[in-house]
């Protein structure tokens, strides 16, 4: 090994010249070398040579298979040493030998760079030279080569949002010296070159920023006179800098699922240097096999390309082919989607964007069109109100840029890039709006066997039902010996997608000819570039193709797949094709389809094969798919003759046999071991959770990465199958390893127990979730969707083979079922402690055995007589007649105390069928998140501990606390025992002096270090918070902590809500270490000043208004408006109701109060007070517009499809608004709804039934003195 300091442009970088030594043992001494410089190396630092190690599978063909674990050493060194791999050019298999007959080849040689080196020589490349005179490959870094220097694509940076005067300069770009009548591109032109203008004319370089203010704010340190004032001014300026550097980085990363504002700059900025590094582009191998490295040749190969997939395939038989494809919109359907638009749906289409994905080529995010919306919002709206009167789209508006993704490690071929589109938001915003249009009336006549895309349609039922029918294919007599999977992969499904079949299509089904020209001009007006290393480059106009980018192109897509779905239905029809069943009372599936992945079911014979091919070609040659036969193939029964299978691979020329690939990303064959079948997902959460970039994360970052990321992993396959407790203790392992250490190859100190972290933070845990628990959740949402969609496909094939005459709660034993039906059997003992029957018509609801009580949970209802007939339904005790309870019988039957419950429910003046709804949500929809809490305290509830008093307060104030995550973390470590001071580490077995590395004290706790050792005292002293002597600090650290959090607040009756103690006990900490590990002396004084400043800084960041507010309900005229409130109480006998009429001329001129027997909720009384209100309002007045102070109404009445709790209430009030020719409901401040409230507060504490409508309140209605 060679290691060398040199100066390179001015810069001090370090060269490593590698040679990994050929005996395994001997190797990782050099790793260890290598990471032992890593741990002092500032600056940028390069390696190169001949590693003689490789980092998996993927670097190697040929020879015997390898151990992962063999794999770690060499990888944890690079990990380490903070080292990312260069764009490279050339075969990567630089090591070619014998090994007995076998010819090997492996990646032995190879150069990295750390992210400083990538910083600071961001073009360095690495070529592959040809094998010449070796078996290496010479390897040539290029570390000093420049590129073409191109004029920078505009981009609108977030952090101008944090200057005063950006809205002005906005304002000014938009509207002046501009025509009226100018275009939406002409004034965002205008718009780029004002920022451009600005940005010039202003000093807006961060970095050298940050430098300047760090150096102010050291040199106010050292200066004895500095105030504290000044020193906190100059602290909010720095963090007002860093955090508008977060910002930036956090844009450029493309990380979405990380907060900003607790420091992980350092991780945006390594995000971002590592995606550029890994999508950078040196070289491509053209049609004809030849490299090309030169960057105008590159784009040469990228541009022919995509002409040539974009190139029409001049499709036939167009007619013929939709020949059996119905009209299915109907005029009501056309009427939603070609409705005029309004100001407020152009808005909700365009903040429905996420404000900080991509932009389109003229570099505006739809962060900027959001927050500048009232500046922008006219032109807007005109652009779209212009597109739909006169189908034109501005001209530039439908550019689009093709960002080139990789799909595999350093692709060299064009087919192993994904294209994304990146169309401008001013684009979207038009494809958006009609999204949400179209979105709303697909489940109406898209096919049940196509489940992306669609509302109420989940991936998990593909999934469910495939496995089901793999599972026959295994195990049914029937399946194994004469059935038969056939899986296609369609080859660039969106872009080959012809244009006149697309038209063709909507025209067949009958949407209307404007809906027609729109979709078309929005498809047909696109042009591209292609992104070639962040240039774009080319010039391509298509004529077919979707754009994967376009929020439109998904729905198109399953809409033209409509198509081949009608072909099928047809074949099967007509007996040329047999769907598979699982179980005779099943119904038969011929298809399966989501989005381009397409799944299909014959008999094992040559004929039904042969159709299928027949139907896809026909359909291909009319929409210009193609199967890509070397991705697709055939899944046989188990027991098919070998011999039938080959004739088959022969007719329908896809020679691969499944069974060992995956579907939807889930293994075909889910049987045998689950622990080994699902070892992948540990493997996954590994390489996703030990990235190098980890080690940038705050404790608040890490704790945010375990949760949005890490737990997503594997909750795909969670969301439909069991894992092994095995397998969820080893996911369990790999998060908690990453938590305390990020490191795999060292452990780390596990201070407290996974179950203890698991506990939820308003229980004093730090609220991760516990894996077994969270997959039942998951399952338990299977279950849920088949009680309440019981006619969907998924629950018709399950009920046909497990429960064909009764419900899924009731399903009993069968003979060999699926591992799904078993994953989602073992959720039912967690849905069933939730479930409420929801009585209709009280028809198929068991009085004695259902659980339709409404208490929580939910239970049958208990008869005060020993004998009652056990099959008596809930609607033995409704009278059809006048739709309520037969009181009579309810009290003939039913304990006293049941009766008040099933009075409180609503009796449906319908007939339907009963339904189910969840206690533990108050809409009465099962939620994950509800079941998991379930799960987690009801169904295996942790045993409680007897130790007293209780620390839980302490915690779950820790978490309460207005400070950065990463201190709440210390807090919360601190008064659970959690910290590395010497006792604590002498307790865990460590060997390390057990003296207070700051004061030399004996023993060092965690009390003595934050507020016993002579340094943490004085700070304390110095502090400017209230510390009597007598009080605080004292020997006890829960003590201590109890003063700061309660006590002294109470003492010191402070105002100002910026309190500074939690970043006094960070620096505190902070200086110890300092002390510790790097003999650094820390004054008080300067600590506290520090502290306090940080403090300030943080408060002043975040009392700043967030960048995007939430758009508050727009307020309403008091003019011609009924005002409905309702009241409600668990103790009195009634619920309450109230109206007022205001007239157009803004008088009251009516109102309303009545009461009715108490109903389940507040929420529900709310509710009924509105119908009660609108049979009022119809029969007294004309008015149409309603008001109401409950938010919860507005969304139950926008959606109640999602308020199964409400399902009778709502049927009802469905009815009642066809008594409205306008209806409309709005939101009202509860200030604005004083009197409806105080008329429903009389109803509510009125002692009789009460009813009336009338002028005023009369005199017989007492005034309530308790409300």
């Amino acid at each position: 090994m060679i290691d060398v300091e040199a100066v390179i442009d001015g810069n001090k970088v370090f060269m490593t010249f590698v040679y990994g030594d050929p005996v395994q043992d001997q190797r990782e001494l050099v790793w260890e070398r290598l990471t032992r410089f890593a741990v002092n190396r500032n600056g940028p630092w390069f390696m190169i040579g001949d590693f003689n190690e490789i980092c998996g599978h993927h670097e190697k063909q040929g020879g015997r298979t390898r151990p992962d674990a063999s794999f770690l050493p060499f990888n944890q060194m690079i990990h380490d040493c903070g080292m990312l791999e260069f764009p490279c050019s050339g075969n990567q298999l630089s090591w070619v030998g014998r090994r007995g007959r076998t010819l090997v080849r492996c990646r032995l040689d190879r150069a990295l760079g750390n992210e400083d080196w990538h910083e600071s020589f961001p073009h360095s490349n690495v070529q592959y030279l040809r094998l010449w005179g070796s078996d290496h490959r010479p390897v040539l870094a290029n570390i000093l080569s420049k590129p073409i220097r191109r004029r920078k694509s505009f981009r609108f940076d977030r952090r101008w949002l944090d200057r005063e005067e950006i809205s002005a300069v906005v304002q000014d770009g938009w509207s002046s010296s501009l025509p009226p009548d100018a275009n939406l591109m002409t004034r965002i032109s205008s718009v780029r070159k004002a920022l451009g203008r600005w940005r010039s004319q202003n000093d807006l370089n961060a970095e050298k920023h940050i430098t300047e203010l760090k150096d102010k704010l050291d040199s106010l340190y050292s200066d004895g006179n500095a105030t504290t004032e000044e020193i906190s001014e100059a602290t909010k300026e720095l963090h007002e800098a860093l955090r508008s550097e977060e910002l930036f980085w956090k844009q450029k990363s493309r990380v979405l699922w990380l907060r900003e504002g607790d420091r992980n700059s350092k991780f945006f900025h390594a995000a971002t240097k590592q995606r550029r590094a890994r999508n950078r582009i040196t070289s491509l191998i053209d049609e004809q096999g030849q490299r090309e490295e030169n960057e105008e040749g590159i784009v040469a190969i990228a541009t022919r390309y995509f002409r040539g997939l974009f190139e029409t395939s001049n499709p036939v038989e167009i007619e013929a082919t939709l020949d059996k494809v119905k009209i299915v919109i109907t005029d009501n359907m056309n009427e939603t989607l070609t409705k005029p638009v309004t100001e407020n749906e152009v808005k909700d289409a365009l903040f429905a964007m996420h404000p900080e994905k991509a932009p389109g080529p003229d570099g505006m995010t739809a962060l900027f069109y959001q927050k500048f919306w009232d500046i922008l919002k006219q032109d807007i709206t005109r652009m779209v109100n212009e597109f739909l009167a006169e189908g034109t789209i501005v001209p530039g508006i439908n550019e689009t840029n093709i960002c080139l993704i990789p799909k595999k490690e350093k692709p060299q071929e064009m087919s192993q890039f994904r294209p994304i589109s990146l169309c401008n938001v001013s684009y979207k915003i038009i494809s958006k709006l009609l999204c949400q249009r179209l979105k709303r009336i697909l489940p109406k006549f898209i096919s049940e066997t196509q489940s992306a895309f669609v509302a109420g349609r989940q991936i998990t039922d593909n999934i469910l039902i495939a496995q089901e029918l793999f599972h026959a294919l295994r195990t049914n007599p029937g399946g194994r010996n004469k059935r038969m999977a056939i899986k296609t992969d369609m080859s660039k499904a969106y872009d080959r997608v012809e244009w006149d079949f697309i038209e063709a299509v909507m025209r067949k089904m009958g949407f209307a000819e404007t809906w027609i020209r729109w979709i078309m001009r929005c498809i047909t007006s696109v042009s591209y570039h292609v992104l070639i290393n962040g240039q774009p480059r080319g010039n391509i106009i298509p004529k077919r193709g979707l754009r994967q980018g376009d929020p439109l192109s998904p729905f198109i897509f399953i809409i033209c797949t409509e198509v081949l779905i009608a072909l099928l239905n047809e074949a099967e029809n007509g007996s040329k094709i047999t769907g598979m069943r699982v179980a005779r009372a099943s119904p038969p599936v011929s298809h399966l389809l989501f989005a381009d992945d397409s799944l299909f079911f014959c008999k094992a014979e040559p004929r039904e094969c042969s159709e299928v091919l027949s139907i896809l070609h026909k359909y291909g040659k009319a929409s210009g798919q193609r199967i890509n036969f070397e991705k697709s193939s055939l899944l046989f029964g188990k027991r098919v003759p070998g011999s039938t299978k080959t004739h088959i691979k022969s007719i329908t020329g896809i020679q691969n046999e499944g069974g060992m690939g995956t579907y939807l990303g889930i293994p075909e064959d889910i049987s045998g071991s689950k622990c080994k079948l699902f070892a992948y997902i540990k493997e996954r959460l590994q390489n996703r959770v030990n990235g190098w970039r980890s080690k940038w994360l705050s404790k608040g970052g890490k704790e945010i990465l375990i949760k949005s990321v890490a737990l997503a992993l594997p909750t795909y396959v969670m969301s439909s199958f069991l894992l092994p407790l095995e397998v969820c203790d080893q996911l369990t392992s790999a998060i908690a390893r990453f938590w305390w250490s990020s490191d795999a190859e060292r452990r780390g100190i596990h201070w407290a127990t996974w179950d203890k972290m698991c506990i939820s933070k308003e229980e004093g845990g730090t609220g991760f979730r516990d894996i077994h628990d969270f997959n039942l959740a998951l399952l338990a949402k299977q279950l849920w969707r088949l009680l309440r969609f019981p006619d969907s496909l998924l629950a018709r094939v399950l009920r046909g083979k497990y429960f064909p005459y009764s419900t899924p709660l009731r399903a009993g034993h069968t003979d060999s079922p699926s591992y799904g039906w078993r994953s989602i059997l073992a959720a039912r003992p967690l849905l069933t402690m939730g479930i409420l029957q929801k009585v209709h018509s009280g028809l198929n609801t068991r009085a004695w055995e259902d659980p339709w009580i409404p208490t929580i949970p939910a239970r049958h209802a208990n008869p005060r007589i020993p004998v009652v007939h056990p099959r008596m339904t809930v609607s033995d005790f409704i009278n059809r007649e006048i739709k309520a309870w037969n009181v009579e019988m309810l009290e003939e039957y039913m304990e006293p105390e049941d009766i008040p419950l099933i009075r409180s429910i609503a009796i449906n003046k319908t007939f339907h069928m009963d339904s189910f709804s969840w206690g533990y949500t108050k809409s009465g929809l099962y939620t994950v998140k509800s079941g998991y809490w379930v799960a987690k305290n009801l169904l295996n509830p942790a045993e409680e501990t007897c130790s007293e008093p209780s620390i839980r307060p302490l915690q779950v104030q820790a978490w309460k606390s207005k400070a950065p995550y990463k201190i709440k973390h210390l807090l919360w470590q601190i008064i659970s025992g959690y910290l590395a001071v010497t006792k604590n580490l002498n307790h865990r077995g460590m060997r390390c002096d057990n003296h207070c590395p700051r004061c030399g004290a004996p023993e060092e706790t965690i009390n003595h270090a934050i507020f016993e050792c002579p340094p943490a005292l004085q700070t304390w002293a110095l502090a400017p918070i209230l510390t009597p002597p007598s009080l605080f600090p004292s020997s006890g650290i829960y003590t201590n902590m109890d003063y700061l959090f309660w006590r002294r607040p109470n003492m010191d009756n402070a105002e100002d809500d910026c309190d500074p103690f939690p970043w006094i006990i960070w620096f505190i900490w902070k200086a110890r270490n300092e002390k510790l590990f790097r003999g650094i002396n820390r004054d008080p004084l300067g600590t506290v000043r520090h502290a306090v400043a940080e403090c300030r800084a943080w408060h002043q960041a975040n009392s700043k208004a967030p960048l995007l507010s939430t758009t508050g309900t727009q307020a309403i005229r008091l003019r011609d408006v009924c005002i409905v409130d309702g009241s409600w109480h668990r103790e009195q006998a009634h619920s309450g109701a109230g109206w007022i009429w205001i007239d157009p001329d803004g008088t009251q001129r009516l109102l309303g109060i009545h009461n009715q027997p108490r109903r389940i909720s507040p929420l529900h009384a709310e509710l009924e007070a509105l119908m009660w209100a609108m049979e009022c309002a119809a029969q007294y007045t004309n008015v149409q517009a309603f008001a109401t102070d409950c938010q919860d109404v507005l969304k139950m009445i926008e959606k109640p499809e999602d308020w199964p709790k409400f399902s009778t209430e709502l049927q009802e009030f469905s009815s009642l608004r066809k008594l409205f020719s306008s209806f409309s409901i709005s939101y009202l401040p509860r200030a604005s709804t004083s009197k409806a409230d105080h008329l429903a507060k009389l109803a509510r504490l009125y002692p009789r039934s009460l009813s009336f409508v009338g002028y005023s309140v009369p005199g017989w209605v007492t005034t309530p003195t308790r409300v």
